[in-house]
């Protein structure tokens, strides 16, 4: 799977205006988690970060990830716990089979949803306090580049920060969405970043 960076919140997916249980953000703890397609493990990373953006997604592939991951659930039945297990250590047995209907349910949503349109899309609504944080480790990337590229000097650093703590709220989620994206693919993330930086207009 390929490289990524994500920025989190607390709130429930929204898909496509209805609701997901909490472990729709967990669909990583599934048996043989690692057998599953690339492709299909990158659409369940998707639909868990996606705290303040919208993402989207054409329905025939989601479809064909449900079904997919519905397999690998009822193959593994009798072990379909397993990592939820681990995942939630003070869990009863009976909480985790009640888990594991929701993931069940979980896919039973979003495959109604999907069979009813062209593309769906998902978010969670940034409501909560995790702005700020997230604000902060988004900076720290951009000006330590982790590895992937030479750091933002200090001057452009400074001028960086000033911008993006002057946009609106909502432009502060779609940078951070452009920091997550850029960081989340191998070409050079400040080309990336440039436009969703400096070529912004300004808000009046």
């Amino acid at each position: 799977m390929s490289r990524r960076v994500d920025f989190v919140g607390k709130g429930p997916i929204v898909f496509e205006g209805k609701e997901l249980p909490e472990v729709a953000k967990v669909f990583d703890l599934v048996p043989s988690w690692q057998k599953l397609p690339e492709d299909t493990r990158d659409w369940l990373m998707d639909l868990h970060y996606c705290w303040g953006r919208t993402r989207q997604l054409g329905s025939r592939q989601i479809l064909h990830h449900v079904e997919l991951i519905k397999q690998q659930l009822e193959e593994h039945h009798a072990h379909a716990a397993d990592g939820l297990r681990k995942g939630f250590p003070d869990a009863t047995e009976e909480q985790l089979a009640e888990l594991v209907a929701d993931w069940h349910g979980t896919l039973a949503v979003i495959r109604n949803c999907a069979a009813k349109t062209k593309t769906c899309r998902w978010t969670i609504i940034a409501e909560d306090e995790s702005l700020e944080e997230n604000l902060k480790s988004a900076l720290w990337l951009c000006r330590s580049g982790v590895g992937v590229a030479t750091p933002v000097s200090r001057e452009l650093s400074t001028g960086l920060e000033f911008r993006i703590r002057s946009l609106p709220r909502e432009q502060q989620l779609e940078w951070l969405a452009s920091v997550s994206d850029a960081f989340s693919k191998k070409k050079t993330w400040w080309q990336r970043l440039r436009s969703s930086i400096f070529h912004r207009p300004s808000s009046r």
